[in-house]
């Protein structure tokens, strides 16, 4: 009879060392391939290996198609324990996992004494939850086939096998590396709050189509769609929810309580068992399910000129067999979806509560079956259901790559995965974080890429080195050289490939114009499309070899030469290149059509004679029209053109008499003598009023009285007006009388003469008629009073005689006056 301790031992190794166990025999005994997106996604030349990680890089692929032979990787994990190297050596043929085996130290030596996992592992401190982790894929025939330059089509065959072990407590994890010794745990709680293994395998055939959606020379935009349909080989599970039981002696349980979850499908662990080949394997288990990746990539192309060219010599296209971007930016959302299974054999979805008072029923159990029968007779299945869905490994990828120049690359991908944490059925990759530097051409290429990935962070290992080389049609590479060569192997990956390619026919372009060699004109110089390859340096599209101007933008028509003025003279040859003119003129203006060009022509805009370069001579007096004061009549050129018809030296241009010879201060006019007494006006006093010269015109004097003196100034005094008005004030009718009386008794021997004044208060015009009407106002009030008419003379001067400053009251009441003064009499 086993004692209860055995029987723990069973309990827990019939639901767990199918999973845990495995994953080691997995790792260590089996050929199975597995997917990297860092390993080879990266570069332009991976043709079917970049649709893994994105599926518009189909589109605008330097491979016009692309055949995959094989391939083949492979990816191990952990954040719990490194396998020691010696450990791994083993014998027999790697194609037939059945024949493989280990070294010795895989078996005990000492009986009872559980010493396998110490000798072959090297096991990781760490206080967080263990994980593991196997990935591996087999790329079978696949191809890609570019239709034209922007759709590409393409189909992906696959085999696919992800492995996880996730939340492995400390404490189940040191029972597991002490072989599920339970006397290690006497007395200590062993607990576990979720533990998850979750296994499968699956077969996917993809068909990817990837267009190029937007082409505007620097921006370029293209997308790419993967529909799947998976079909799963194999797959199993174990949940372990709330694990809790304490052995209190070495053959005593005190408790034990668990959820347990436990199923697989039919071809579990086939290819372990003996006799059965890979082929056996690979057979489909499930109804077909839908996957789909989806993915899009930009790219900036800040130098597009360069990688376009005409391929009949006419239509631009782009070089398919260059790259073309300067920064290329993807992201992509690959493996949605999920495969459902049906149970085989037992499976459990149990939850077990033991006390010590139950655990003795369990003491006499022997084996598996005897143990699997008490189980389903004291815990019933919690889920009856026969079939259990496995999600994808769903992942976001994203990628930056920057081109140095057109060999040199730097690329900064993103693996971002494991988005549903709380889904117990699911396999899943862990994030990571890869810079890469390369170097490529379609029959090489070398990268270093420094990955950062999260659970091997867990292990304190931040940064694992690797290195990929492409050879012609064979690729092979790792994400951590170290792990192949030296130290513990706590995590392994490696891929081959084997393909077969096609690129796009290279252009040969000696100058790099964008033109092909066999449609370049000018293969030994770099040229612009447009000109069939010839160069253009001043880019009036004519070709430099025909360009009779080739550092000066001109036209076709003048043979690449400009023409400024636009008159159909070259500049070079135009005399005046700034100025639309006439071919026979040198290309010069000629307004006037005198046959003289304007910049010459010193009047342009009236026909001369080259004698006086350009200008006319109307009068024909050999004075210059523009020169002649009088154009139109032949003149003198003392006079500027003009004639002197009175010979008073004052020529006829200016002479305002041309006719009457008069002095120069007057116009050439003789001065006006209005009152005939020979004194010209200019020197009369007394314009109207005949006088002598000795009295500037005016007639002498009368010697007066001083009472006559004393009437004449009252009169004047006290003469007054109303404001603005010729209106005279009543006060000023006693002088004025005074004054009337006395020239009254003067009739025969005086005259008197009247002048009006007024102040510049108001304009001069209506000035000059106010002083006008005070005037003859007077003469009015005079006459009235008896005083012969012809004895008064008046005049009027308005402000223009001012004997007072304006700007003063006082002044301007002395300038508003009518002026009397006494003359002789005169014979009329």
């Amino acid at each position: 009879m086993l004692s209860a301790c055995t029987s723990l031992s069973l309990l827990i190794t019939m639901f767990s060392k199918a999973i845990i166990l495995n994953t080691l025999i997995i790792f260590i005994h089996y050929n199975n391939y597995s997917q990297d997106y860092f390993s080879y996604g990266s570069g332009n030349y991976g043709g079917i290996n970049q649709l893994i990680a994105n599926p518009a890089a189909a589109a605008d692929n330097r491979l016009k198609i692309d055949l995959v032979l094989t391939g083949a990787e492979f990816n191990f994990n952990n954040s719990w324990f490194g396998i020691k190297r010696e450990a791994l050596q083993f014998t027999g043929n790697f194609f037939h996992p059945y024949t493989l085996k280990l070294p010795p130290t895989w078996k005990n030596t000492t009986p009872n004494v559980p010493d396998n996992v110490y000798k072959n592992f090297n096991i990781v401190p760490s206080k967080n939850d263990h994980a593991v982790i196997f990935e591996n894929r087999l790329q079978l025939p696949s191809i890609l086939y570019q239709i034209d330059p922007k759709n590409s089509i393409a189909f992906c065959w696959a085999l696919r096998q992800i492995g996880n072990v996730d939340g492995i407590s400390e404490e189940l994890g040191y029972l597991f590396e002490n072989e599920l010794d339970f006397s290690v745990t006497q007395n200590n709680t062993v607990q576990n709050e979720s533990l998850s293994a979750v296994q499968m395998t699956w077969a996917e055939y993809g068909l990817t189509y990837g267009r190029v959606l937007k082409d505007k020379n620097k921006h370029f935009i293209k997308a790419g769609i993967t529909p799947k349909l998976l079909f799963g080989l194999e797959s199993a599970y174990l949940i372990v929810k709330n694990l809790d039981f304490l052995l209190s002696t070495k053959d005593s349980l005190s408790y034990f309580n668990a959820d347990f979850s436990y199923a697989h499908s039919a071809n579990f662990t086939a290819p372990f068992r003996s006799g059965h080949s890979p082929t056996e394997f690979y057979r489909h288990v499930t109804s077909p399910a839908l996957g789909l990746d989806l993915g899009f990539i930009y790219e900036w192309r800040p130098h597009y000129q360069k990688f376009k060219y005409k391929t009949d010599g006419k239509h631009l296209s782009w070089r398919q067999d260059l790259n073309k971007y300067k920064i290329k930016f993807g992201a992509s959302l690959v493996d949605l979806g999920k495969i459902k299974f049906s149970k085989e054999g037992s499976s459990y979805d149990l939850n077990i509560r033991l006390k010590n008072s139950d655990i003795s029923r369990y003491s006499g159990v022997s084996d598996k079956a005897m143990l699997d029968s008490l189980l389903r007779a004291d815990f019933s299945n919690q889920n009856q259901s026969n079939t259990y869905s496995i999600l994808l490994p769903t992942a976001i990828n994203t990628q930056l790559d920057y081109a140095v120049n057109s060999y040199l690359f730097l690329n900064l991908s993103t693996h971002l995965s494991n988005f549903f944490p709380s889904t117990l059925y699911k396999v899943h990759n862990y994030t990571a974080i890869c810079f890469a530097p390369r170097i490529e051409q379609y029959w090489y290429e070398i990268s270093l890429p420094f990955t950062f990935n999260t659970l091997s962070a867990d292990r304190f290992k931040y940064v694992m080195t690797g290195l990929n080389l492409r050879l012609g049609y064979l690729s092979i590479g790792t994400n951590n050289l170290k792990t192949l060569f030296k130290g513990d192997v706590t995590d392994m990956n490696f891929y081959a490939i084997l393909k077969l390619n096609i690129p796009y026919k290279k252009i040969t372009d000696q100058d790099h114009d964008g033109v092909k060699d066999q449609m370049d004109e000018c293969p030994d110089d770099a040229g612009e499309l447009e000109l069939k390859g010839c160069p253009d340096i001043d880019h009036d599209k004519v070709p430099d070899k025909l360009d009779a101007c080739p550092h000066q933008a001109g036209i076709q028509t003048l043979r690449g030469c400009p023409d400024t003025d636009e008159d159909g003279i070259t500049d070079g040859d135009d005399a005046c290149p700034h100025n639309k003119g006439l071919l026979f003129m040198n290309g010069c203006p000629d307004s006037d059509t005198d046959s003289i060009p304007d910049h010459k022509d010193l009047c342009p805009d009236a026909a001369g004679s080259k004698l006086f370069h350009g200008c006319p001579d109307t009068d024909q007096d050999g004075i210059i029209d523009p020169e002649d004061l009088c154009p139109s009549i032949k003149g003198m050129k003392q006079y500027k053109g003009c004639p002197d018809t009175d010979g008073d030296l004052k020529h006829d241009g200016i002479d305002l008499c041309i006719d009457i010879a008069g002095p120069s201060e007057n116009n050439g006019c003789p001065w006006p003598d209005s009152d005939k007494d020979g004194v010209i006006d200019r020197l009369d006093s007394c314009l109207s009023i005949p006088g002598l010269a000795v009295f500037k015109g005016c007639p002498e004097s009368p010697k007066l009285k001083p009472a006559e003196k004393r009437i004449l100034q009252i009169a004047f005094s006290s003469l007054e007006f109303e404001t603005g008005k010729a209106i005279i004030k009543a006060r000023s009718f006693t002088s004025l009388s005074a004054l009337a009386k006395l020239l009254k008794t003067h009739q025969s021997d005086w005259e008197i003469k009247l002048s009006g004044h007024t102040d510049d208060q108001g304009t001069a015009a209506d000035n000059l008629i106010l002083s006008e009407q005070r005037t003859k106002e007077v003469q009015k009030y005079l006459s009235k009073k008896g005083v012969p008419p012809e004895m008064i003379y008046t005049e009027w001067f308005g402000q223009s005689q001012p004997i007072a400053n304006n700007a003063t009251k006082e002044g301007r009441q002395k300038n508003r006056r009518v002026e009397m003064k006494v003359l002789l009499r005169t014979n009329k």
